[in-house]
């Protein structure tokens, strides 16, 4: 009597101990991709990107949506060098990969210490070289949450690449933080939210800006206002006058605490 063994060919044999298992809907290995980020668990998200080449873009997509360059402590300490490293190790990374870098839809710039002379913004020379890689930025923060940064410090060509991102016809959300002696037409850009803490504006003191550059339409529907001085109230309403045909929902919060809707 024959066994079950001889009666199985070769090619069945392998089909049954190799079986062909049918591939995950692409939607479902998105959803695990997006877990993934919103756990920040970058190192498997990277590894992911090694399976085949095509997880490469979905990984890259989301792995460079958004650029942090932030001092803080928690949940790991990240060091003013380790922001100098990261900020050399992205330029260099960019400038060698143009699709990659057209994938960073958000770019935060934000000096977290309680310090007075953020060395690692206004004097890398490659900071305004990274910012100019970065063609599709819709949301951008840059400044300092406890501290103040002077425009008129900033070397030119950072100058340069911090106006063509503020005026970038792609930018929707703006957040300035603690800056002062900012030219007036910086605010006369093209996004729909701005956000403006303790900030003053050098109003004799324009910006030059490439006449061939894209005629930009004022869109701002929201502006959000914290005020620590007079002067940031007075600087906060030259942009109110700028923008008010388009302005919807103004907040402003004065230095003494009052909270203020219009």
């Amino acid at each position: 009597m024959a066994t079950t063994s001889d009666q199985i060919t070769p090619g069945e044999h392998s089909s049954v101990c190799n079986p062909s298992y049918p591939l995950l809907p692409p939607e479902l290995i998105a959803i695990v991709y997006d877990c993934l980020l919103a756990k920040r668990d970058l190192v498997t998200l990277g590894t992911c990107g090694v399976l085949s080449q095509s997880h490469v873009t979905p990984i890259r997509k989301r792995l460079f949506s958004t650029i942090s360059l932030r001092l803080h402590t928690q949940p790991r300490s990240v060091s003013i060098r380790d922001l100098v490293r990261r900020i050399k190790g992205l330029t260099t990374m960019f400038q060698r990969d143009e699709e990659s870098r057209t994938y960073t839809h958000t770019l935060e710039i934000l000096d977290s210490f309680p310090v007075y002379d953020s060395q690692w913004i206004t004097q890398q020379p490659c900071l305004p070289t990274l910012l100019d890689l970065f063609p599709n930025v819709r949301t951008c923060t840059f400044g300092c949450e406890v501290g103040y940064l002077d425009w008129g410090f900033f070397t030119p060509k950072l100058k340069t690449s911090l106006t063509h991102l503020f005026l970038s016809p792609h930018l929707k959300t703006l957040s300035l933080c603690n800056l002062g002696n900012m030219p007036t037409s910086l605010f006369d850009s093209a996004v729909s939210y701005l956000y403006l803490k303790n900030i003053t504006t050098l109003h004799h003191s324009p910006v030059t800006i490439n006449p061939s550059a894209v005629t930009l339409v004022r869109r701002l529907s929201y502006l959000n206002v914290q005020s620590m001085a007079m002067v940031n109230t007075e600087s906060a309403w030259g942009v109110m006058q700028t923008h008010a045909s388009s302005l919807k929902m103004i907040k402003l919060r004065v230095w003494e605490g009052m909270l203020c809707y219009f």
